[in-house]
């Protein structure tokens, strides 16, 4: 199992917002309260090394504006992925939450 390392790259048309973080593809909405929630998919594939990534991962949170000069914007909230393993006939899954902060270079 191993976590994103970012980076996490983000585009936005209008509410509709997508991002890359480790090859997956996350989409989503941006309210008008600065929330966003952002889905992806991996269909299980392995990432570099043999070390499989998550098989879908969520994003959500909130954007911040920079405030005053010298600001930076950035995201804050929480990533959850969810992963499988299979062995001969067993499958186990889990799920991991972590806390996550964004801020644009």
């Amino acid at each position: 199992m191993a976590l994103p390392q970012g980076p996490l790259d983000v585009s936005r048309q209008g509410s509709e917002v997508a991002a890359t973080l480790d090859g997956m593809t996350l989409r989503g909405t941006l309210f008008q309260t600065y929330d966003f929630s952002l889905v992806g998919d991996s269909l299980g594939q392995a990432t570099d090394g043999g070390t499989r990534g998550p098989d879908s991962a969520i994003l959500s949170g909130r954007y911040i504006p920079a405030i005053g000069d010298g600001g930076v914007p950035r995201l804050v909230g929480d990533w959850q992925g969810t992963y499988s393993s299979t062995t001969g006939s067993n499958t186990r899954r889990c799920s991991v939450t972590r806390p996550f902060t964004a801020t644009r270079q």
